[in-house]
């Protein structure tokens, strides 16, 4: 189920990039795509279990030949979780021309730090795990999740879950 949920989280910011215009920003043959999450530090299991669906999906795409004949490259960006690092991470990527889409961050704080540098940037993001509702709102159309919010889960535990 991991790996299921792995492979529509980078079908799903693959097909992101290809409408807002792999053309635009990658080198000639290759589609960058950044991924931010920790890969060090108190939440690196879950930064590892990222980099391992990241590159089995990567794997399968590039083995078939890419999207329309170009490969996909990943840019690793490592946040730690913590705004601080997001806010260089997102700096970096959106600093580097090349990146089309933007996957993470995994930590609702860190997603907010680095929103308003990829809305400047017009870089699209999609986070599999942010679930602060107010990211929508900073993300201003350029910020997808593929998880409910906090506020939605609050609502329906509420109906569903605790006792009447």
């Amino acid at each position: 189920m991991k790996n299921r949920k792995s492979f529509l989280f980078l079908g799903l910011i693959l097909a992101v990039a290809l409408v807002f215009g792999v053309t635009t920003g990658a080198t000639a043959g290759t589609i960058r795509i950044g991924v931010a999450s920790p890969f060090t530090g108190d939440l690196a299991s879950y930064g590892d279990n990222v980099k391992a669906g990241v590159n089995l999906k990567l794997k399968e795409i590039n083995d078939a030949g890419g999207i329309n004949g170009q490969k996909v490259e990943i840019v690793w960006g490592d946040d730690l979780c913590a705004p601080k690092e997001a806010g260089t991470v997102g700096s970096k990527f959106a600093a580097d021309k090349t990146i089309v889409a933007v996957i993470g961050h995994l930590c609702s704080s860190a997603t907010l730090a680095a929103m308003p540098i990829y809305v400047r940037a017009g870089l699209p993001t999609l986070s599999p795990t942010s679930t602060n509702p107010t990211i929508g709102d900073v993300g201003k159309g350029w910020f997808f999740r593929n998880c409910y919010t906090d506020d939605f889960q609050g609502k329906y535990l509420a109906s569903n879950v605790v006792p009447k």
